[in-house]
């Protein structure tokens, strides 16, 4: 394996890596996994402009560059639908309680609240999850073809056909 296709398969691993960040329950793993994904892309950018227009390493990063972005624009549309389906059809009485205990002066404690987001959820839970994965599916599934298709062809050496095509 060459410098070009190591260096090329180790951004999108990073990349991956930090998108499988982002699925563990934790703040710190989470703020590492967007820490990966940012490095990854700037990342690509610095590859891509220390390389020659007709190296493997510019044309995968070309690739790894419109996948961020675009499975970015993909997955803030989702949330956005997400949003407005559970505000739609949600079970909000427990926000609404919360609410109304702060504007006649109640101040809840951490734990409190944390019991109160654990009950929102539960009430919650099918429409989230319905949610969830109907709107963010389309673009994790457009992340894992992305990322699987240029590290299949890095590690054959081969260059991505068109790598600015969205599909």
């Amino acid at each position: 394996m060459t410098k070009d296709q190591k260096d090329t398969l180790g951004m999108y691993m990073m990349f991956s890596a930090g998108i499988i960040m982002q699925f563990v329950p934790m703040l710190t793993a989470q703020t590492l996994g967007l820490i990966m994904i940012l490095v990854a892309l700037i990342g690509a950018y610095l590859y891509k402009a220390k390389s020659a227009m007709d190296s493997l390493t510019y044309n995968h990063m070309s690739y790894l560059i419109g996948t961020i972005w675009i499975s970015s624009l993909f997955l803030l549309i989702g949330i956005i639908i997400a949003t407005i389906w559970v505000y739609q059809l949600g079970d909000h009485s427990v926000v609404l309680d919360v609410m109304t205990g702060v504007n006649n002066g109640r101040l809840f404690t951490q734990d409190e609240l944390q019991t109160e987001l654990e009950n929102y959820m539960i009430q919650n839970m099918t429409l989230l999850i319905t949610a969830a994965g109907t709107t963010l599916g389309p673009g994790l599934i457009y992340i894992i073809y992305r990322v699987t298709n240029g590290m299949r062809l890095t590690v054959r050496g081969e260059r991505i056909d068109k790598p600015a095509r969205w599909f």
